[in-house]
């Protein structure tokens, strides 16, 4: 029951760090920009949009909210990406977003439902986020999924952002690759029944967990990707935020599970996130490859 596009490809750029744990995926977007990014994508999709970037926000201490750190600064990053989705998606246009954090999925799903009524999010990456400020670190970024599902104990600004609350039930997601699971998420799991297959069921049989997830797909209206650069295995691709992984995806598996997402009928966009070019071994093999991914998807999508 996918909706019919309008033939568009938007892009748009996410630079923000407020919910992360560190600085750097500010920064992710301007740098593949320079890279040679925009005219990647529009040598392989003919009806390319650059919404440009929303207002840059970098990462800092707030010793203001220890639970919840630079909430204000998370809201509204979201706020704006779903302020320059909303009319994209509404037309039935498809999208890709380049973060950033994690967080800013948020807005992208609050985008979404405000132009359709079923959307489903598949969300690829190593953790859960399903984590709410008295059971984490006061880190937003691996608690954007429990903000989506409106979770007991989440902050009412950023779940309640949307035009409805909660942004998403249960069975409109889809976790692939959640392997780092804390005790509190795992409950979670189990009493709202979440879906999830982890990294290692990934790496054995891609196409089966990609067959399951477009039968899924097939009752809604809109399907959104979301994948997080930590689901990768550090010491093959080395631009994650997080560096001490080394058991996720090479980038050759995720190239091939992305690529068997975006040939869903209902997908709509792909964001891509957490990722910190200060990170790579190999910076301009780092650009090459993300744009490479990115205009994999945009190919995909042309016509």
């Amino acid at each position: 029951m996918a909706t019919d596009g309008d033939g568009r490809l938007v892009f748009l750029g996410a630079p923000t760090a407020a919910a992360a744990y560190g600085p750097g995926q500010d920064l992710t977007p301007a740098r593949l920009r320079t890279a040679g990014l925009m005219d990647a994508l529009g040598a392989v999709h003919s009806g390319l949009e650059d919404l440009g970037d929303v207002p840059r926000r970098e990462h800092r201490r707030d010793a203001g909210n220890e639970r919840a750190r630079n909430l204000q600064d998370v809201v509204a990053a979201s706020r704006d990406v779903a302020a320059r989705l909303r009319q994209p998606l509404a037309a039935g246009s498809r999208a890709l977003v380049l973060g950033g954090d994690c967080t800013v999925e948020i807005g992208v799903v609050a985008a979404a439902v405000a132009a359709v009524d079923r959307v489903g999010l598949v969300y690829v990456d190593y953790d859960a986020d399903l984590n709410v400020p008295d059971t984490a670190d006061g880190r937003l970024d691996w608690m954007g999924v429990a903000h989506l599902l409106d979770l007991d104990g989440t902050e009412s600004s950023l779940a309640g952002m949307g035009p409805r609350r909660p942004l998403l039930e249960p069975a409109d997601i889809r976790l692939l690759g959640a392997t780092n699971v804390t005790d509190f998420e795992r409950g979670q799991i189990r009493r709202d029944s979440l879906h999830v297959e982890g990294v290692e069921l990934l790496k054995a049989d891609v196409a089966t967990v990609t067959e399951r997830t477009r039968a899924w797909a097939s009752e809604y209206d809109v399907v959104l990707i979301h994948v997080d650069a930590d689901v990768l295995d550090f010491d093959d691709f080395a631009v994650a935020e997080n560096t001490r992984r080394v058991d996720g995806l090479t980038l050759a598996e995720l190239r091939r599970l992305v690529e068997q997402l975006a040939a869903i009928p209902q997908a709509r966009t792909l964001t891509l996130a957490e990722v910190n070019l200060d990170h790579a071994a190999d910076r301009a093999r780092a650009d090459r490859e993300l744009i490479l991914l990115m205009a994999q998807v945009a190919a995909a999508w042309n016509g």
